[in-house]
């Protein structure tokens, strides 16, 4: 009589344990699981759909950005899960937008100084997917050890609150946002290019690419993984987790598969690629964890996808 509580406990503890080992591999497997089905969607209506296929043929890619924001809200809402929780609020928009603006004009002025230090060529970033295979393993490891440094910066200005949420801040950040990403439409239309298709173009790459995919990868896979496995690690101050290296690695994973079309047997892995954005995932993730939301994250990845694909813009808008 005297032991049955003792063992009690001890299954009860390892009830516990084995609970929690359940509850992690069924995040692992969950978020592995809406990331291949979010892939196979979406390259699926690219190659099956009369409408993916006019998409891809004038330049855009609204399906993809789409597909991802529809698989992760779909995911939040079956599961019953609050969206503040998985970093989809704008409680603090006005500090974050801000944050993202000075991130997306940092990850864009590092880009164009190592492209002056390439030899690649104009026509090289209408394939902007290779880009980085071209440039080869040191540019790419340089890209993302470029993407961690401003994701540092970022942290910083954050945490010693140099933004202020102020209206005239608030204001002139806004402006200069929306100047930034009218950039392209304004060459376009300076150059007799097609302004709407311009307009077009940066519409995807800032919603569907930019806040797409960190609503997909910071949002959702992040924030499932880490209701799991928890935060138990701090970088510069960040509490974070599994969930920051799950949703690095799929980001890069994504990234190498922009090449490959496994419906029309095409495997060509953009490698360099999915290493620069492993480390552009990590940095974007801490921000996500610090800011808690995905607001500034999507502002700075959206705004740098904007102004590194002037090039491609323009002359898809011919």
């Amino acid at each position: 009589m005297v032991d049955r509580p003792k063992i009690s406990a001890r299954r009860s503890a390892a009830e516990v344990q084995s609970s929690g080992w359940q509850q992690r591999a069924a995040a692992l497997v969950e978020t592995c699981a809406v990331f291949v089905l979010a892939h196979v969607s979406f390259r699926a209506f690219k190659q099956f759909t009369l409408l993916g296929k006019r998409e891809g043929e004038v330049g855009l890619n609204y399906s993809t950005g789409i597909g991802l924001v529809l698989f992760a809200v779909g995911a939040i809402l079956l599961g019953r899960r609050q969206f503040a929780s998985y970093g989809l609020t704008a409680r603090t928009w006005r500090r974050d937008v801000s944050v993202g603006l000075l991130g997306g004009l940092l990850l864009a002025g590092g880009a164009a100084l190592l492209v002056t230090l390439t030899p690649l060529s104009p026509a090289d970033f209408r394939r902007p997917d290779l880009v980085a295979t071209l440039l080869g393993g040191a540019a790419a490891l340089t890209g993302g050890a470029g993407h961690v440094l401003v994701g540092f910066v970022l942290l910083w200005v954050v945490k010693r609150d140099r933004y202020l949420p102020n209206r005239l801040l608030v204001g002139l950040g806004v402006i200069l946002l929306v100047g930034f990403l009218g950039l392209p439409v304004v060459l376009a239309s300076a150059w007799d290019r097609q302004p709407l298709l311009a307009l077009a173009a940066v519409g995807w790459l800032f919603a569907c690419a930019g806040f797409g995919e960190e609503i997909f990868f910071r949002g959702y896979l992040q924030s499932r993984v880490n209701e799991a496995f928890g935060r138990p690690w701090r970088v510069f101050g960040v509490e974070c987790g599994i969930g920051l290296i799950v949703s690095s690695l799929l980001f890069g994973v994504i990234h190498v598969l922009n090449t490959v079309n496994y419906f029309a047997g095409e495997f060509e892995f953009a490698w360099w690629l999915g290493v620069t954005n492993v480390f552009a995932g990590f940095s974007f993730g801490l921000v996500r964890e610090k800011t808690g939301n995905v607001v500034a994250g999507g502002v700075a990845h959206g705004l740098y996808d904007v102004l590194v694909q002037i090039p491609r813009i323009l002359a898809t808008a011919s």
